[in-house]
């Protein structure tokens, strides 16, 4: 942002950004604030590695293993001091220090970066460039995943909702997809032919024309699908294309 100083650049080997690390690994507070009171703006640094790749202050506290000694009060010392908990890394993925942390499971310093205003929606993670939440159910860190969707993330992909609940929004059932791995025709939607109609009607919206459906009773269920269902749909996606003056084929 114009107006804003440009953040020192420190390599990382340098023998403060060393002692820095380590303090903040065995949750030596104390060294961390007099490093930060001796060296105005190291809060907002970055800390150049290979290929001139940087990390800031908050992604040494959320590093891999986590749960680092203070971990919660090392974060919150960091941002008192002007430590963005929304600044990414650069040079690779552009994972936050709220990425790192869901991707160890570090519940209470994830807790401590939402706290201080880090994006929970921010992209750029290892798993499919997405945000945290990607990052935490992609490497079974179940702790991180749970805050966040309880702090607000949103639930962006089926893989994501099956393994995060049975029912994550709507007619769509999920549980048997993750008891199973997702294998086969897995995924359900439950209601009254109504409902389910509606669903399908929302999916042609999308764009979607065709639908393989089946139950775990095929043929009772497909003389179902035929009595009542599949008429539904048809009535109900003719009354939409008929609203939008699209000829019925």
């Amino acid at each position: 942002m114009d107006g804003e100083p440009v953040p020192m650049r420190i390599p990382q080997n340098d023998p403060m950004a060393m002692e820095l690390r380590l303090a903040v690994r065995g949750g030596d507070l104390a060294t961390v604030g007099r490093l930060l009171a001796e060296r105005p703006g190291l809060a907002r640094a970055r800390f150049v590695g290979r290929n001139e790749g940087t990390r800031t202050l908050l992604h040494f506290a959320a590093d891999w293993p986590g749960y680092f000694p203070n971990g919660a009060e090392m974060v919150r010392l960091m941002v008192s001091a002007g430590a963005d908990p929304s600044a990414p890394a650069t040079g690779g993925d552009a994972e936050t220090p709220l990425h790192w942390a869901a991707s160890s499971d570090d519940v209470d310093v994830a807790a401590a970066l939402i706290d201080a205003g880090a994006d929970i929606e921010s992209t750029g993670g290892t798993i499919g460039a997405g945000p945290p939440l990607a990052n935490a159910v992609g490497y079974g860190c179940w702790h991180v995943a749970r805050l966040l969707v309880a702090r607000g993330a949103r639930v962006g992909s089926l893989w994501e909702a099956a393994a995060l609940g049975d029912r994550p929004e709507g007619r769509l059932y999920t549980a048997i997809a993750r008891a199973t791995g997702a294998r086969g025709n897995t995924t359900a939607l439950v209601g009254t032919p109504e409902q389910v109609a509606e669903v399908f009607g929302d999916y042609y919206d999308l764009g979607v024309s065709h639908f393989l459906i089946r139950g775990f009773d095929p043929l009772i269920d497909a003389i179902e699908y035929g009595r009542e269902l599949i008429p539904l749909t048809r009535k109900l996606i003719a009354e939409r294309d008929s609203s939008r003056g699209v000829a019925a084929e």
